[in-house]
């Protein structure tokens, strides 16, 4: 059974999503959400393993599943999607992200996935890892490939031992795996291949796909490893403050208007002396609520003054993005 997860890699798996569904944005994917729990007959085009419970083996399911729902199948689908699968006889749970691409047999989807995984890895700060190639099928295509990786200045290895343990990729296949000497077994980050004929076998309908998988689970264990810290580990704008119980709903109130406003806020809960970790901290008291003030800590400056109520929005809106600057230089 897998443990839970730690309040730091938990942290880590929502930057990575956060960050993998903004890439796939400029890749122009859509998000698709799809259950654990499949279908016995769906599950056997992809295991030969008789299985206790039909989880679902990885995510191409839910990418093939979305795309044979569509009545206009004349245009290219591109899917992405989070979740855990669970890929081995004894089920194991694995926190994947699944991309696929359906409708296509071009060469050039495959060059643009690929190029997509690595770029990721590169946004994350990874540079110590092997792209391996291989083709079970068409050498064409597998030529035009490497010709598109290499004038994307993508650096690969062609490796004829690679054959996945996926049963279902007919063509191109792809692995990326760590390449740190320190480390005591290398780890496969992610995998994927074309697989043109497992969606015909599947719903009677002639298509094409590519996908990636990748483990996020293995790339947190190398983030660990690398000593990988989030940019800002708490992100909280505003903590709000107060030594007078009877401020407590106009707190409520306040902070209510700053989420809205998009700023992250975090009021005193505990009424003790707690240090937060935050941009700015507000306190507030009677006498400066009577008067329409409020009082404003820049926690990195220990800078303090009085902003008027009604200016906040636009004063923090300034201070804010300010820091974010400051912090990213």
């Amino acid at each position: 059974m897998k443990e839970d997860m730690s309040l730091e890699n938990a942290k880590r798996l929502l930057y990575i999503e956060n960050l993998l569904k903004s890439l796939m944005e400029k890749y122009n994917y859509q998000y698709i959400k799809t259950p654990v729990l499949e279908k016995r007959e769906l599950i056997n085009y992809f295991t030969d393993e008789d299985l206790d419970y039909p989880l679902k083996p990885n995510n191409q399911i839910g990418a093939i599943k979305n795309y044979l729902k569509v009545s206009n199948k004349n245009k290219l689908f591109k899917y992405f999607q989070f979740g855990p699968v669970f890929e081995t006889f004894e089920q194991h749970e694995i926190n994947q992200a699944g991309i696929d691409v359906i409708g296509s047999k071009n060469a050039s989807v495959d060059a643009e996935v690929i190029s997509m995984a690595i770029n990721f890895n590169r946004l994350l700060g990874l540079d110590k890892f092997v792209l391996k190639v291989n083709t079970t099928g068409d050498n064409h295509h597998f030529q035009l490939l490497l010709e598109y990786l290499e004038a994307i200045e993508i650096d690969y290895v062609v490796d004829e031992s690679l054959f996945l343990d996926a049963n279902y990729f007919n063509d191109i296949v792809f692995e990326i795996v760590t390449d740190i000497d320190e480390l005591e077994e290398q780890l496969v980050i992610g995998y994927g291949g074309r697989y043109n004929d497992l969606i015909s076998e599947i719903g009677n309908e002639a298509a094409s796909g590519f996908g990636y998988s990748l483990n996020i689970d293995n790339l947190l264990k190398v983030l660990n490893y690398d000593g990988f810290i989030l940019a800002d580990d708490n992100g909280l704008d505003v903590y709000i403050k107060t030594f007078d119980d009877t401020m407590i709903p106009y707190i409520l109130n306040l902070s209510q208007t700053l989420r809205m406003n998009g700023f992250n806020t975090e009021i005193d809960h505990m009424n003790n002396n707690e240090v937060i970790d935050s941009k700015f901290t507000i306190i507030v008291n009677d006498e400066d609520k009577k008067d329409g003030l409020l009082l404003i800590i820049n926690n990195r400056t220990k800078e303090e003054e009085k902003i008027e109520e009604e200016y906040i929005i636009n004063f923090l809106d300034e201070k804010v993005s300010g820091e974010d600057e400051e912090h990213v230089h």
